[in-house]
Order: structure tokens, then C-alpha cells, then sequence
């Protein structure tokens, strides 16, 4: 089996020689020209995407440590979000295997992630509260106890699942296809199309539109933020997600004060609603992992509801 791999030979010659521990990849600032068209610019985008996603793979396959799959995870999320902004301009039979791809990546990485997320900062928070109820300390840790069993029993379980699917053949494929396309001329769309007319727009021009556009979608929901159920806040919380990626892309074009300020606001806003939705998530596998109506269930379930008040307010 072959693998794809990003690295020059110097650089992989010089790990190998050093032993220096290899390091998980971080989202990076994309490098856009000023002067670059819409399909350019998203050309670059796909790439920096594809680079996270592949940078992290030797580390998910061989190291336990959760960081591989949440960096890669992150990569995924970019790259699904940055094909978004050019899905009404790419022939549907242009994403149709990468999309495919990448949603079947996504399934298998989030299990890893939620248990993860669940077992190592869920579980410790609601021991620390119990912690503040002297009298009810036990019976806490008697709730809780059969759930991190389960809890770990499904990790290790879902953590093989995920090395499998990047030591795959259908991961490779993935991260070729997705190269093919950042490198196909207009990104496939037809010469002389309305589509290709507006792939060659100024990339400037194409963010303005794509950002406004996800801005006003996003201010709809976060004005009702405080009436939503946790599945429609789950909804405006990928809306800002979004948002947030787009600006992160785009920001190179629109540099200053104002863009960093916008891009912090939108950092803050995504990490209360990621507490949100890690809050409904753990309530979820509470009742999964044990009988829906048991002692911990309950718990998990009175967690979510607290943190949605406490939040939204």
C-alpha cells in the first residue's frame, strides 16, 4: 500500500536522522495573492486543508495521543467548509467522490473525538462539582463510575476504527482527488460558463459576497439564540463555524485591524457554542452509553440544560 506524503525527502531524511518527534499540524493563514482570481484562491485553499489533513495522519496511525485526530478532524471541517463556498459553481460530478470522501472521513473520526472530549473533560468536570457537594459525593462517583467504563471500553473501539480509515486505501484516494481538484483549471468548471466567469472574479470581489452572505445567515441566528432548542443552536453553531473559516481564508486579502477583531469575535461566539454542543453531545452519550433513565443519565441531561441558561444568558 502507498501513502501519500507532503514532505520532502530532506525533511523526512532529517526527522529520521534527528528522532525528533514528529508534531500535530495546526490550522495555518493560507497564502493568497492580491491579485488572485476566485479560483485560485480557493486552488490554495483546498491545499493548505489537504496539508493538515495528510500532516497528521502518521501521528493518528501510531501515536494514542487525541490531538492527531482532533487537528485532523479540524483539517476535514476546513476543507468541506472551503468546498461549500464554490458548490453552485463546480459541476456536481467534479465533487462528487470528494465530498463522498470527506464525509465518510468526518463519520470516522467524530467518535473518537466526542468520547474523547467526554473521558478526559466532561467526566473530570462532574467529578469537580461533585466535589463542592460534600454530601452527595459518593453517590456521584457511583453514577458516574459504570459510564467512564463504558465510556473507554467504546473509545478504544472507536479510536481503532479511526487509524483504520486513514491507513486505507479510500484516505489516499481522498487526498488525491483533492489535489486533482485544486489543480484542475477554473476547478472544472465549463470555459465560457456563467460558472467560470465567476471563479475568475477577483477573489477579493468573491469573498466580499461569500462573507456577507454567511454574516447575515449567522445575525439571524444568534438573534434567537436564547429561544433555540440545542439542535437549532447546534445549526447557528455551524453557521459560525463557517463564517469563521471563510474569514480565516480570506482574511490575507482584507488585512488590518478590523479583520482580526471580526475573526476574535467569531473565535469567542464558536467556542460558547462549541460548550453548548459539547454539553448536549456528553448528555447524548450519557444515555448511551448506560440506561437513559439512570442516576448519571440524569446528570449529564440536568448538565446541558444549565449550561444552555447559563449561556444564552
Amino acid at each position: 500500500p502507498l501513502a501519500v506524503e507532503s514532505r520532502s525527502k530532506a525533511e523526512r531524511g532529517h526527522a529520521l536522522a534527528t528522532g525528533i518527534a514528529p508534531r500535530t499540524a495546526l490550522a495555518q493563514d493560507v497564502r493568497l495573492p492580491e491579485d488572485s482570481d476566485a479560483a485560485a484562491a480557493i486552488a490554495a485553499i483546498v491545499r493548505n486543508c489537504l496539508r493538515q489533513v495528510e500532516a497528521n495522519a502518521d501521528g493518528l496511525v501510531a501515536d494514542d495521543d487525541p490531538e492527531w485526530i482532533h487537528q485532523m478532524r479540524v483539517g476535514v471541517r476546513r476543507l468541506r467548509s472551503c468546498l461549500a463556498l464554490v458548490r453552485r459553481d463546480v459541476p456536481p460530478a467534479v465533487l462528487g467522490h470528494l465530498d463522498d470522501d470527506l464525509r465518510w472521513l468526518a463519520g470516522a473520526l467524530g467518535p473518537d473525538r466526542d468520547l474523547d472530549v467526554f473521558t478526559t473533560q466532561t467526566l473530570p468536570a462532574m467529578r469537580a462539582a461533585s466535589r463542592h457537594a460534600a454530601a452527595g459525593a459518593a453517590s456521584f462517583e457511583h453514577a458516574l463510575a459504570p459510564l467512564e467504563e463504558h465510556a473507554r471500553a467504546r473509545l478504544t473501539a472507536a479510536r481503532r476504527d479511526a487509524r483504520d480509515a486513514v491507513a486505507s486505501k479510500r484516505f489516499s484516494r481522498l487526498l488525491l482527488a483533492g489535489g486533482a481538484f485544486a489543480a484542475t483549471p477554473r476547478l472544472g468548471a465549463p470555459p465560457g460558463s456563467a460558472e467560470a466567469a465567476a471563479l475568475a472574479a477577483p477573489a477579493a470581489d468573491f469573498a466580499t459576497r461569500v462573507l456577507t452572505r454567511r454574516h447575515r445567515k449567522l445575525a439571524k441566528g444568534v438573534a434567537r439564540l436564547a429561544d433555540m432548542t440545542p439542535g437549532d443552536r447546534h445549526r447557528t453553531r455551524i453557521l459560525a463555524k463557517r463564517l469563521r473559516y471563510a474569514a480565516e481564508f480570506f482574511a490575507p486579502l482584507f488585512p488590518g485591524r478590523r479583520t482580526r477583531a471580526y475573526r476574535k469575535a467569531l473565535a469567542n461566539l464558536q467556542a460558547v457554542l462549541g460548550e453548548l454542543n459539547d454539553a448536549a453531545v456528553a448528555a447524548v452519550l450519557a444515555a448511551e452509553l448506560g440506561d437513559p433513565a439512570s442516576p448519571g443519565a440524569a446528570m449529564f441531561a440536568g448538565r446541558a440544560a444549565a449550561q444552555g441558561e447559563g449561556a444564552t444568558a
